[in-house]
């Protein structure tokens, strides 16, 4: 089989001779492949070098925008289908520079899967019309060619990208979602292996770590072993279903899960869902695993957009019950500036959700957002609820009374730091300050000392007050 891979590189270049070795040491495939560049090194070697971008990508640098990140990656994606388009091949893989198939028998397992559905397109839904799923998707582009009309900002591809509406005249073809994204995974991690994350799933030999020497691990324990995909298809339409309906109809799936963990973005969902996987709940940052979720989407009560991509995930949210509900806050003099600079791809999706309107003032949406998930998620009654810059042990004791014969304990994880990202401060956010209307910086000042923390802001001044001392990114 002979396919063609566009290798997208901004920040890792570290990655490009092993991803280059996993490649030709393929002898099933003939891999035609061209390295697309838009980083800071002028001597690194590529096929095509594209202009760098101040945040243009993320990795080693923070991204102001990730609508821009993955605007910069097409451009980068688009150049490298130019320089491959004419030597007649018709199958193509799309990766960024860290993302690593081991294992070349389940792509030819799944270009065949998507031969026999007709499926133009692999990958994970996108999460917004304009935003590119930027690290991984296969494409067949013998009848369809969704280069070509990517390249014409089509609103009716977006639509069947993003929502699985099948443009007119194309009724026979689908997009087949089966590779991981780095966003959200929220289905059928049990079927996959215990251990699959959102940037490491072992059945489909891929991994995409951030750091390397994961990657390495992975690829040093990883025995190829082939996959054959499952497709059922849906009554009427043809459009294939989801894993989850194939693991409801064979009843793996177990509507019972222990523990539901909630909080807002940036203030330690990943911590949590860290810690108690240490103490033996398997439960994984936005993905269902055996015993349930941490996952800050799942605080409204209505299916949002990111979980209902397509018919098949609108049930996700009522189909499990939960024995407790644990939510997560963080001192939010320190998970402000965070949320402001770094959470940005999410802003929209927040907005909608949290009802408060979009607005120049990035301080007072953060503030505006941070205040709404606490009210959806306190509406919810939530069974623990924990500071995690000191309640870590608080935690695992109002765990172990509520599941003594799972959570044992370690402190492996224990007052980590995990998820961090670089992003700018009050020097930049204080400037902000002056524009935010009084009542919410009171409001948020409750929030803080509900929680045990102190006011982020002097009532008589309207200023920052800082004693602290300890920063958590």
């Amino acid at each position: 089989m002979e396919i063609n891979f566009i290798i997208t590189c901004f920040d890792k270049e570290e990655y490009w001779p092993h991803l280059k070795e996993i490649l030709d040491s393929f002898s099933k495939i003939k891999p035609n492949y061209v390295l697309v560049y838009n980083g800071e090194n002028e001597n690194f070697i590529c096929d095509a070098r594209l202009k760098n971008e101040v945040n243009a990508g993320r990795g080693n640098r923070a991204h102001e925008h990730a609508c821009l990140y993955a605007e910069n990656d097409w451009f980068l994606t688009k150049q490298g289908y130019d320089l491959l388009k004419d030597n007649g091949v018709t199958k193509w893989i799309k990766l960024s520079v860290d993302s690593w198939m081991l294992d070349e028998q389940i792509i030819i397992d799944l270009f065949q899967e998507m031969l026999q559905t007709k499926s133009v397109y692999g990958g994970n839904v996108w999460y917004s019309p304009i935003n590119y799923s930027t690290d991984i998707f296969f494409l067949e582009t013998s009848e369809i060619n969704l280069f070509e009309e990517m390249s014409k900002n089509s609103e009716e591809f977006f639509g069947f990208l993003y929502r699985n509406e099948i443009p007119t005249g194309f009724e026979n073809f689908m997009s087949y979602h089966v590779i991981p994204h780095n966003h959200l995974i929220f289905l059928d991690r049990e079927e996959l292996d215990e251990s699959s994350t959102r940037w490491r799933v072992e059945k489909l030999g891929w991994t995409m770590s951030h750091q390397i020497n994961e990657n390495h691990d992975f690829r040093k324990k990883y025995k190829p072993i082939g996959y054959k995909p499952k497709t059922l298809l849906r009554e009427g339409n043809g459009i294939p279903y989801s894993r989850k309906f194939y693991l409801e109809d064979t009843g793996l799936i177990n509507r019972h899960k222990l523990v539901l963990g909630l909080g807002h973005p940036r203030t330690g969902t990943g911590h949590t869902a860290r810690i108690m996987k240490s103490w033996g709940l398997r439960v994984s940052h936005e993905g269902m695993d055996l015993h349930g979720i941490v996952a800050w989407q799942l605080a409204p009560d209505a299916a949002p957009p990111l979980v209902a991509m397509n018919r098949e995930r609108k049930l996700f949210r009522n189909m499990y019950v939960y024995d407790a509900i644990v939510y997560n806050v963080r001192d939010p003099f320190y998970s402000l500036p965070s949320i402001a600079f770094s959470e940005i791809y999410s802003l929209e999706w927040r907005s909608f959700w949290g009802n408060f309107k979009l607005k120049p003032n990035i301080l007072t949406m953060a503030i505006e957002s941070l205040l709404s998930w606490d009210n959806m998620i306190i509406n919810k009654n939530p069974n623990i609820t924990y500071r995690i810059e000191d309640q870590d042990d608080y935690l695992y004791r109002e765990l172990e009374k509520l599941f003594p014969d799972v959570v044992k304990w370690t402190d492996l994880e224990v007052n980590k730091v995990h998820n961090s990202r670089p992003h700018d401060g009050w020097d930049k956010l204080s400037g902000f300050i002056s524009d935010v209307p009084h009542h919410l910086l009171e409001k948020l000042n409750d929030y803080a000392e509900k929680y045990g923390y102190q006011k982020v802001f002097n009532t008589q001044t309207y200023e920052l007050e800082n004693t602290r001392s300890v920063s958590l990114s």
